[in-house]
This record gives structure tokens, C-alpha cells and sequence, in this order.
């Protein structure tokens, strides 16, 4: 996957995502990454399907703010869009995670933290 944009603070409904390939990339996404609706629903509480803002702090000083919902919704928001879906790839940790954050090498073992789309334009 050769360009990427990380989408955490996109709400990826059908008026928004259209916006996207105009963000950099000449023939639209090539590839986006979330935070995976399972990671937020675990790591922030509350219900898989709920909807809306996330604000956290990551590694001690790393303020992030993200759009939640469902993976469904994040799909029918891309294809609504007018994206085909070529690819939906649920990251795992590497081992070099393991040499350096041992217990979120687990989590990550056992669990999805980011979910990739490689997206295409028909």
C-alpha cells in the first residue's frame, strides 16, 4: 500500500469522506487507518455501536481525538462515498513491540488495535 492518511479525527460519513482524496493522494485513498471500533469500544467503555468524539492521551503526552462507530458504518461510509473496499486488513503487533512494550504487545496479540482499508476508485 503505497500512500496512507490516518483518518482518526474523520468522521467517515458519506459528506465527509468525499473531501479525502483532495487531501493529497491525485487518484483518491490509497490506504486509511483507524483506531479499530473494538480497541475503542474496550479501551473507552461504553457500547461497540455507540457513536462519537474520543479524546484520550496517548504515550504520556499525546492528545488524540477520534471519530467512533462501528465498523460497518466506517465501511458503508467509504463506499457511500464512492470507494470500493479492495482491502481491509486488522493490524497485529510486531515482534519488535514485544522488545519494547511487552504488555501492549500482548493486548495487541489478542486483540485488534487499528484496522487498515485499502481503498479504490472506481
Amino acid at each position: 500500500m503505497r500512500r496512507g492518511a490516518e483518518v482518526h479525527g474523520l468522521d467517515a460519513s458519506p459528506m465527509r469522506v468525499p473531501a479525502c482524496p483532495r487531501a493529497g493522494c491525485p487518484r483518491g485513498i490509497d490506504h486509511v487507518d483507524h483506531t479499530h471500533p473494538t480497541w475503542d469500544w474496550q479501551h473507552v467503555g461504553g457500547g461497540y455501536f455507540d457513536r462519537g468524539w474520543v479524546e484520550e492521551t496517548c504515550q504520556q503526552d499525546w492528545q488524540v481525538r477520534s471519530w467512533r462507530q462501528p465498523l460497518s458504518d466506517w465501511c458503508a461510509g467509504v463506499t457511500d462515498a464512492g470507494f470500493l473496499i479492495e482491502r481491509l486488513v486488522e493490524h497485529r503487533a510486531s515482534p519488535e513491540v514485544a522488545e519494547r512494550d511487552p504488555a501492549m504487545h500482548a493486548r495487541l496479540s489478542s486483540q485488534p488495535g487499528f484496522v487498515g482499508l485499502r481503498l479504490l476508485r472506481p
